[in-house]
């Protein structure tokens, strides 16, 4: 198991201080999303068309849910 930077942690907490366990809920996939490019697991935003590739190829997402 990967160990969780205390960083990553107290962002989570500051997000959930902000906009609530509801706000917490409604932007998880962008949470996660940003966490995934930040460790260099996914491409980064400045490379957008790999960035799409990259879930289309790895997941069973489909391409409108990848646009989304």
């Amino acid at each position: 198991m990967e160990e969780i930077n205390e960083y990553e942690i107290d962002g989570l907490i500051q997000t959930m201080k902000e906009t609530g366990i509801i706000g917490l809920m409604k932007y998880t996939d962008v949470l996660v999303l940003n966490h995934m490019m930040e460790s260099g697991w996914i491409p980064p935003i400045e490379q957008r068309d790999e960035l799409i590739k990259t879930p289309k190829d790895e997941s069973d997402m489909e391409y409108n849910e990848t646009m989304k």
